[in-house]
């Protein structure tokens, strides 16, 4: 931790937007309320006002850093390497020096070891132009890992020669209305070679018998009843000219 006189007050602070509470842990960490209001009166006065005082000691804290990890044990267990050093740099900087960050966990990526698995589960079917804008560092793992190939390109740059083959790699389980609005080129392609009926679609409200369905689920409803209640359901039936199975 530098001395008092090499820290930056608070209002020579290039972040504008710094947390109070943060800046004193990071500058001040275990400097009592009475000599923080003498050494930096701006950051004591911005703390009361905002109610923030509760974190900063009444008396002053002796911080003993000959057993660093400790330290950390103590008041930060479970924070990661990142939030730690912008929390308290200078129990930061001790445990690399003593070679003891390992001990410190790395904040986990959000996409862990299966980065191919979580692009499928969030961003299925996007092209590899539109990951590297939206997810630029997951695009930047699947690259590193060889993966990419598993991405579809951008149109343009595609061989839709197999276009089922395409659909099943990049797109599998994917409805039609879905695929035809992620990729109007493929969905095109596939219904112009008559494949379409190879694409599932998305599953019926009501299921594929609505009178079962209604009896199932509303046993010895009237058509009134079920207009008021459930109108889909009372719509369906009236289009399908399925009405006369409900009773009046």
């Amino acid at each position: 931790m530098a001395d008092l006189e090499e820290r930056i007050c608070w209002g020579q602070r290039e972040d504008r937007n710094a947390d109070p509470l943060g800046f004193y842990r990071q500058n001040y960490a275990g400097v009592s309320r009475g000599k923080l209001s003498i050494i930096d009166g701006t950051l004591y006065d911005r703390l009361r006002q905002d109610d923030l005082l509760a974190g900063v000691p009444v008396v002053q804290e002796h911080r003993d850093l000959d057993n660093p990890l400790n330290y950390y044990q103590k008041h930060y267990r479970g924070m990661a390497r990142g939030e730690l050093s912008r929390e308290d740099q200078s129990l930061y900087k001790r445990l690399r020096e003593d070679g003891l960050l390992h001990h410190i966990p790395v904040k986990k990526r959000r996409f862990g070891n299966h980065p191919l698995g979580y692009y499928r589960k969030h961003y299925r079917g996007m092209t590899r132009g539109q990951l590297k804008e939206k997810d630029p560092s997951l695009y930047g793992r699947l690259w590193q890992r060889d993966l990419l190939k598993y991405v579809p390109a951008d149109p343009g740059r595609r061989d839709l020669s197999d276009p089922l083959g395409y659909y099943r790699r990049h797109y599998r389980g994917v409805t039609r209305g879905v695929l035809a609005k992620r990729d109007r080129s493929l969905y095109a392609t596939l219904r112009n070679k008559g494949l379409l009926g190879k694409v599932p679609l998305r599953p019926r409200k009501f299921g594929d018998d609505a009178v079962d369905y209604c009896q199932k689920h509303h046993p010895g409803w009237t058509r009134g009843q079920l207009r008021k209640r459930v109108s889909p359901l009372y719509d369906r039936l009236s289009r399908e000219g399925l009405l006369s199975f409900i009773p009046k």
